[in-house]
């Protein structure tokens, strides 16, 4: 009788706000930003234009701005030319490539430092990037837009010729965890570049004979913008002067060790030290790939005649009984080594990474010359976080407050003789204050 009345008088109470669509939401909207003034900026090496491997081999970039520093959309962009005597070369998977050391400091205090940049850059692009977003990387940073889903080998032509690329840089203070910008009133931070060999930055056919490779045109561009609001950038100058800004991000610690070429068991020294350890990723590197100019160096590893590994963390087995291997066609068995990698190799709180690395891509390559049958891209992982959050950093294994030894146990039936790289990925908190940054990793 109540509903009847009520549809009678036309007098039904109204919906809750509740219980609206998303569509009729209208008291829900877009905050309008605060007004500002946005510009980019271009900053330039201030020790030379041209950079090679064997001489001037480190590019140092003076970067201050009288704003905020958006540098979650910079790029640095710069020229290779590569000659060769018979044969083309081929920048190694990207323009990473071209870099073993990438170093941030100020007022003589380094800020991060990155060992084998270009192999642990390679790495954690192959297990997260899509093909969208290998195709993009494909067009800004090597000039080419063809793709082939199984060619993770991505190569261009530079015989005798300069080809102009981009590459964002993988760097956990530029990059950080909530894409801050560098705070403004901070000190003038110098990013420092240093260049591969010219054999692990490019490679060819057996009948290439490599002259130079030459590095110019660098430019570190990066938008900028400035508040024209008084009351906000007062409140922002006192925070500034009475408190620290932080901000968290992801970087990486290098541990490099030698495999020999036996069928015993190995035992790797690691000990890593760090507040927040989220991921151990090793990779073995064929002897000789480093200094060859026929082998990609940094795309390029093997784990054949690897039957387990085991990473043992005071006392304890990561993870427990180790992870077997089996990278033969016949008899596949690399479902938990992918599964792992994809795991410690994931971006930033999320779960894992969703590259383009399979079956055919994790197993030994067929060709070291074209890097283009899609193998060799197998790594060794363990994922340490404790819990996966979003709003939540150091979420990782806290191994700075003990000193028990970090080992990495490889059982073998024939170990090839190879170069171990193995990263720590950890995390990072920098802080401002007093106009002075400082680091606690």
């Amino acid at each position: 009788m109540d509903a009847e009345r009520q549809n009678m008088n036309n007098t039904a109470p109204p919906l809750p706000p509740s219980g609206l669509p998303q569509s009729m939401r209208y008291a829900i909207g877009s905050k309008r930003a605060v007004s500002a003034r946005c510009t980019h900026l271009n900053f330039q090496p201030f020790n030379g234009n041209s950079f090679t491997p064997d001489s001037n081999n480190e590019i140092r970039i003076s970067i201050q701005a009288p704003g905020f520093l958006d540098t979650a959309k910079h790029i640095l962009r710069l020229s290779v030319t590569t000659v060769t005597g018979t044969a083309a070369a081929n920048v190694d998977y990207s323009l990473a490539s071209l870099f073993d050391q990438l170093r941030i400091e100020s007022n003589g205090t380094v800020l991060e430092r990155i060992d084998r940049y270009a192999v642990i850059d390679n790495i954690k692009s192959m297990y997260n990037d899509s093909f969208a977003e290998k195709r993009m990387k494909s067009s800004t940073s090597l000039g080419n837009s063809t793709v082939d889903v199984k060619s993770l080998g991505t190569a261009f032509d530079t015989t005798g010729s300069t080809v102009t690329g981009s590459i964002q840089l993988r760097s956990g203070l530029l990059m950080n965890k909530h894409n801050h910008a560098l705070p403004m009133g901070g000190a003038p931070l110098e990013l420092i570049l240093r260049l591969n060999s010219a054999a692990a930055c490019v490679f060819g056919s057996a009948t290439s004979t490599l002259t130079s490779v030459t590095v110019s045109n660098v430019a570190f561009l990066c938008p900028m913008y400035q508040i024209e609001s008084e009351s906000i950038m007062a409140q922002y100058k006192q925070v500034l002067a009475t408190q620290p800004i932080t901000i968290c991000g992801e970087t990486y610690k290098t541990y490099v060790n030698s495999v020999t070429a036996s069928s015993s068991t190995q035992v790797l020294q690691i000990n890593d030290r760090s507040r927040s350890l989220k991921a151990l990723v090793s990779a073995i590197r064929p002897s000789g790939n480093a200094t060859t100019y026929i082998a990609p160096s940094n795309s390029e590893f093997v784990i054949t005649g690897l039957d387990r590994y085991t990473y043992n963390i005071a006392g304890a087995q990561y993870p427990p009984g180790g992870i077997q291997l089996d990278d033969t066609l016949i008899s596949v068995n690399i479902c938990e080594p992918v599964d792992m990698a994809s795991k410690a190799l994931a971006p930033y709180n999320k779960l894992r990474g969703y590259g383009m690395v399979g079956i055919t891509e994790f197993t030994a390559p067929v060709s070291a010359e074209t890097n283009k049958d899609g193998g060799g891209k197998a790594v060794m992982s363990v994922d340490l976080r404790k819990f996966s959050d979003e709003e939540r950093c150091f979420v990782g294994m806290d191994t700075a407050s003990n000193a028990q030894p970090i080992t990495l146990e490889l059982q073998c039936t024939s170990c090839p003789a190879g170069d171990m790289t193995t990263f720590g990925v950890c995390e990072a908190e920098w802080v401002l204050q007093g106009g002075r940054y400082g680091v606690s990793v």
